[in-house]
């Protein structure tokens, strides 16, 4: 599952901090996000992606419409989409 988010602040960010330094600061965000959604232990984190500011992660297919009904309900403001792959 692939969930593209969009963040104000990475968007202000992206054009004054160096690569580094942003991709720190999504990767610990998304871990944020997994961490506050997800029980620790049933999901495996793939990637951080900086380009689209999304992550990978594969979780169940009850997870899958957990974090759906979560992201929709507590993250509407920065939640732009999922894709899922099998």
């Amino acid at each position: 599952m692939l969930i593209l988010m969009y963040d104000f602040d990475f968007v202000v960010a992206r054009t004054k901090r160096g690569t580094f330094e942003l991709d720190l600061y999504l990767c610990k965000k998304h871990n944020e996000v997994l961490a506050n959604t997800l029980e620790p232990g049933s999901y495996r984190k793939t990637c951080s992606l900086a380009i689209v500011d999304g992550f990978g992660v594969e979780i169940t297919k009850d997870q899958v419409i957990y974090i759906i009904l979560f992201f929709v309900s507590y993250y509407s403001y920065m939640f732009c989409g999922i894709i899922i792959c099998s």
